[in-house]
C-alpha cells in the first residue's frame, strides 16, 4: 500500500527539489527506501527511532547518560542488533547484556544475549518468541491495528479543532518519539550544521561484506557539516546473525521487485523467505488473500 503513494509523491519531488534529501519513516522503511532508490533518483535517507531507545537504555544499564555511550547498531530497518558499546573508550556491551531490565523491556528471553553476544531489536521477539507473541496477540480484545486506526481518527477529530494550545489529548496515547528523538535532530544536522551521531538507514556500498552493495542496511552514522559519514563497523554481528540478515536482505529485494512488477509469483517467493512465514501453504493463502486487494496497479483499486 505505501510504496506506490510514496513514488507518486517522489515524481512531484523530483519535478520540484530534485536536489534535495528525502526522509523517509513510513513503514516498512527500507522497503519504502529501496523502492526508491530504484526507481528515482533522490537521495533517500530511512529513519527509525527504535535503535536510539535501545541506546537510551543500554546507557541506562551501564549506568550512564546516553551522550556518554558509543554504541554501535548493525543490521536492517527492524532487524538489527547493537553490537558494541563503548564508555570512555572501553568495550561494556556484555555488561549491558546481564541487565534483566533491558530484556524485560525488549521482551525477549535474557538467554540470547548470552548466545549472541549482542542485543537485538525488540522486533526480534516476534522471530525468537513468535507462539508467545501471537498467544499475546490472540488474548487482546482487539488486534493492534484496529487500536491505531481508533487512535488515528481521533487524533484527526482533534487536530481539526486545534487552536494552538497544548498537545492533542490523544497523542499521550500513541508512544512514538519519532520526531524528538531521530526526525529533529537528523533535520537539524544536514539543514542547519548541527552535528548528529544516530543509526540512519543507508545504501550498504561495502560496509558490510556479507550484503550486497544495494541493501538498505540500518547503521550507526555521524552527520557533520550537513555530511553523512557511516564507516563500517568496529564490531559485526556473529555469522549466525549475518546469515539471518542475508536471508531478510534476500526476502526485501523480492517485495520490492514483487511491488514494483506487480508480480503475483515474486511475492509468494517473497513471502517463502520470511522467517515468520512457516509454510508454502501458508504463503499461498497469504497472497491468495491480499493480492485482489492491493489497489496497485491504481485500475486494481476499488
Amino acid at each position: 500500500r505505501t510504496v506506490p503513494v510514496v513514488l507518486d509523491l517522489c515524481r512531484v519531488i523530483e519535478q520540484y527539489a530534485a536536489d534535495c534529501t528525502l526522509l523517509t519513516f513510513s513503514n516498512p522503511s527500507s522497503v519504502v527506501q529501496r523502492a526508491v532508490m530504484q526507481k528515482t533518483t533522490l537521495k533517500v535517507v530511512g529513519l527509525c527511532d527504535a535503535p536510539a531507545t535501545m541506546h537510551r537504555l543500554v546507557a541506562r544499564a551501564l549506568g550512564q547518560l546516553p551522550d556518554h555511550v558509543d554504541t554501535q547498531y548493525v543490521g536492517m530497518h527492524h532487524f538489527g542488533w547493537i553490537t558494541s558499546a563503548l564508555v570512555d573508550g572501553v568495550e561494556r556491551v556484555e555488561e549491558a547484556l546481564s541487565d534483566s531490565a533491558i530484556w524485560a523491556a525488549l521482551g525477549i528471553d535474557p538467554a540470547i544475549g548470552g548466545l549472541i553476544g549482542a542485543l537485538p531489536h525488540p522486533y526480534f521477539r516476534y522471530f525468537f518468541h513468535p507462539h508467545r507473541m501471537l498467544a499475546k496477540q490472540r488474548s487482546a480484545a482487539q488486534p493492534r491495528a484496529l487500536d491505531l486506526q481508533r487512535l488515528e481518527a481521533q487524533l484527526l477529530a482533534e487536530y481539526a479543532e486545534y487552536a494552538g494550545r497544548g498537545r492533542p489529548e490523544s497523542l499521550s496515547r500513541r508512544s512514538a518519539v519519532w520526531y524528538e528523538a531521530v526526525v529533529a535532530p537528523v533535520v537539524a544536522a544536514l539543514a542547519f550544521g548541527v552535528p548528529a551521531r544516530l543509526a540512519l538507514n543507508l545504501r550498504n556500498d561495502g560496509r558490510v561484506d556479507e550484503l550486497a552493495d544495494d541493501t538498505v542496511i540500518e547503521i550507526s552514522a555521524r552527520i557533520e557539516g550537513g555530511v553523512i559519514e557511516a564507516p563500517r563497523p568496529r564490531r559485526l554481528p556473529s555469522s549466525v546473525q549475518l546469515g539471518l540478515l542475508q536471508a531478510n536482505a534476500a526476502y526485501e529485494r523480492a517485495l520490492v521487485e514483487a511491488i514494483l512488477d506487480d508480480s503475483r509469483e515474486r511475492l509468494l517467493e517473497a513471502l517463502l523467505i520470511h522467517p515468520l512465514v512457516p509454510s508454502f501453504d501458508a504463503a499461498r493463502e497469504i497472497v491468495d488473500e491480499l493480492w485482489p486487494r492491493r489497489g496497485w496497479p491504481k485500475e486494481t483499486a476499488s
